[in-house]
């Protein structure tokens, strides 16, 4: 059997592979003493299942020991010299997307190929 990423047991995978980093994300004490700018999120699928990775690390900054507190919460506005890089906003935003495109997926019908189109601009 072939296996459709954007059947509706594929949004589901890649939906609870975006929950499941949500959460690490927001509790890695790393994750809060860098700032992650141009980083990306790295989709694949093979016929059994999805996986969600971060990459391109290039641009990022530890930032431990050039703030007050030593850590950023990615959530609030960016302002000169607070390194917030607002991973959290964009991060948020595609997780609710995908959550909304599972929730309006019908059942799954194996003679109809249903399409899935995200834009991000």
């Amino acid at each position: 059997m072939y296996f459709n990423p954007l059947s509706k047991a594929g949004i589901k995978g890649f939906l609870q592979e975006l929950e499941n980093l949500d959460t690490l994300l927001r509790e890695s004490t790393f994750f809060k003493e860098h700032e992650f700018i141009g980083t990306s999120l790295l989709f694949i699928y093979d016929k059994e299942r999805v996986g969600i990775w971060m990459i391109d690390f290039g641009k990022t900054t530890p930032i431990r020991d050039l703030i007050e507190g030593g850590q950023i919460t990615h959530v609030k506005p960016w302002v000169r010299g607070n390194y917030e890089d607002g991973y959290f906003y964009g991060f948020t935003n595609l997780l609710e997307m995908t959550r909304e495109i599972y929730e309006e997926r019908g059942e799954d019908d194996d003679t109809v190929h249903q399409h899935t189109t995200l834009r991000v601009n």
